[in-house]
């Protein structure tokens, strides 16, 4: 599989967010804790690419944490299960898309029709949704990582030597 320079920067340091961003030329933002990267791409297709760089696409991992949530409307996508990765999805303020959030550490500062989440390195993001509704998605984005927290640890050495019995 070709890694392609997205996937390189977003694995290269500590994930914050994708955007969109429209200028012409590019269709999303990516935001690392190294500085930010504008794409070709659309935010969804960067995500999709990002999921499956860990086994699935994007769609798959909205269903599976549909499922584990109980939830339909913008559930927060499981990225990794191994490293518990996580993105939260809030709606963008200025143009049409989504905002994939992955650090969830960030301060919200309510405005009149949108609000901006301000990260420990500075980053404002603008999103199109109130303080309650970011305070939500962000209790799912905890709840569903609480969901797919580190296995048991017979669920990782869990071997036969033989074959097994059967009671």
């Amino acid at each position: 599989m070709i890694v392609e320079k997205e996937i390189k920067f977003l694995t290269s340091g500590y994930c914050i967010a994708v955007t969109p961003h429209h200028d012409g030329t590019h269709l999303s933002m990516l935001h690392t804790n190294r500085g930010s990267l504008k794409s070709l791409k659309t935010e969804d297709d960067v995500m999709n690419d990002f999921c499956l760089n860990y086994g699935s696409n994007l769609e798959g991992r909205r269903d599976g944490a549909r499922q584990l949530l109980n939830i339909k409307k913008r559930p927060p996508v499981i990225i990794s299960e191994r490293l518990q990765l996580i993105a939260m999805q809030l709606p963008a303020y200025d143009t049409i898309g989504i905002v994939y959030i992955f650090d969830l550490n960030f301060t919200i500062n309510p405005q009149h029709d949108f609000s901006e989440l301000v990260f420990d390195n500075g980053l404002r993001i603008k999103v199109k949704a109130r303080e309650c509704a970011i305070l939500r998605h962000k209790a799912k984005a905890y709840q569903l990582q609480q969901k797919i927290g580190s296995p048991k640890p017979y669920q990782m050495y869990m071997t036969f030597s033989k074959e097994p019995h059967y009671t």
